[in-house]
């Protein structure tokens, strides 16, 4: 099977590989594509692929802490733990520094909202 899209061919019947179409339609398009899992395994398979990350819808995110909670949350422990005092406005002030296009998400509570606004004034 082929299929020709503007400036690329994909082709073939098998499973994805490093060098497939994802990764050709990011190295030949303007195209940034975010996989829909953050689980360890499958973000490095879609980094290989061309992946630019990984979303961060709250009911993907709880799944991947419920199955690979002996990886993520002694993690999530430390980072609570070494910012004790934090809120929703700290936290968005903090997440917002890592890099120039990160979004942050926050839950629509008053907190939230309130954090929000106090971190993007």
């Amino acid at each position: 099977m082929t299929a020709t899209s503007g400036l690329i061919t994909l082709s073939g019947d098998g499973p994805l590989t490093a060098d497939g179409p994802l990764l050709v339609m990011v190295q030949q398009t303007f195209t940034d594509y975010w996989n829909s899992s953050c689980a360890a395994d499958d973000l490095a398979s879609a980094i290989e692929r061309g992946a630019a990350g990984a979303t961060s819808n709250p009911s993907i995110v709880f799944e991947v802490l419920r199955r690979e909670a002996g990886y993520r949350l002694p993690r999530v422990r430390q980072v609570a733990a070494a910012t004790p005092a934090w809120n929703e406005t700290d936290h968005a002030v903090r997440f917002g520094t890592l890099a120039p296009d990160i979004q942050i998400r926050s839950a629509a509570t008053n907190a939230g909202i309130t954090g929000l606004e106090e971190a993007t004034a």
